[in-house]
This record gives C-alpha cells, sequence and structure tokens, in this order.
C-alpha cells in the first residue's frame, strides 16, 4: 500500500513539477523527488505521532493544505539546497507547486478522490464515517474493531 500512496504522490508531484515554468526540464525529476519525499515524510511524522486529525486535515481543506505547505516547506527546501538549488530558488518553487500537488492529492482540483481513496482503501468502505472509524481503530458507530484500526494500518505501512 505504501507503494501505491507513493506512487500516486510522485504522479501528482511529476504532473505539476512538468507543467510548472519555474522548474527547468533537467531538475523536473529532481523536484518531482524532493516533494514526494517531503509529503511521505510529513504523513510519516503526522501517522506516528497518532494525531488522525492532522492526516485528514493535511488534504481535507484548503486550510489543511495551507497549514501543510507550510510544514512542507522547511523539508523541501532542505532538499533542494542539497541538490544545488539556491535557498531562493527553492523557496520559489516551493511557493509555487506544492498548494497545487496538494489539491490535485486531495482531489480538490478535478479527478478522482486522489489520496482520500488510498487512504479508504487501508481500511473502512469509502464513505468518510467507515474511513473515520478505521483511522480511528472502530467502525463508523466507534465500536472497537482491534489492531489499531487504520491508523495502525497507516503507521505499520509508513515506519
Amino acid at each position: 500500500m505504501l507503494d501505491q500512496l507513493e506512487g500516486l504522490i510522485k504522479k501528482y508531484a511529476g504532473d505539476v513539477v512538468s507543467e510548472s515554468n519555474i522548474v527547468p526540464n533537467d531538475q523536473n525529476e529532481a523536484v518531482t523527488g524532493a516533494a514526494s519525499g517531503s509529503i511521505i515524510d510529513l504523513l510519516k511524522s503526522k501517522a506516528s505521532s497518532g494525531d488522525l486529525s492532522s492526516v485528514m486535515e493535511m488534504f481535507g481543506s484548503e486550510k489543511g493544505i495551507q497549514d501543510s505547505v507550510a510544514q512542507l516547506t522547511s523539508g523541501f527546501t532542505d532538499k533542494l539546497t542539497g541538490q544545488w538549488f539556491s535557498l531562493d530558488n527553492a523557496k520559489g518553487i516551493a511557493t509555487a507547486i506544492l498548494p497545487l500537488i496538494l489539491a490535485k492529492l486531495s482531489g480538490k482540483s478535478g479527478g478522482s478522490g486522489g489520496i482520500m481513496d488510498v487512504l479508504s482503501q487501508l481500511g473502512g468502505k469509502g464513505d468518510m464515517g467507515s474511513l473515520l472509524g478505521g483511522l480511528l481503530g472502530g467502525n463508523s458507530k466507534g465500536k472497537s474493531s482491534g489492531a489499531g484500526g487504520m491508523l495502525g494500518k497507516m503507521k505499520d505501512l509508513l515506519s
């Protein structure tokens, strides 16, 4: 499942980066890798801390996307400056593409449900109630499903 999640993130990051005029074509792969790596790192951090609401907020609203971009920018710019980008260029690229990538992942820029579809495959029936129930370790009525539910599965996958 982590491979599927990483593949989805890389696909959307690659789409945004290749459509961007700010990233030189010969650097598309480096920027795509830095963006997808930063998003996976943030997901791992949120999942390992058990902060379910922040995982859901990361893709659930415009404010969640903005907050996530703020959290992603430092790690993303560090990855880019480690690959010979200047700090100013790295910050400019972050500002230009990270919000677009997260919007695509959330399904807010058209297309399918994006990452929510992938997360729902980890546990639940695809509706928000069962998805949240799975994330919380129970069903949509709050009954425990044992084994930590989807959040436990996500922690295992991302660690």
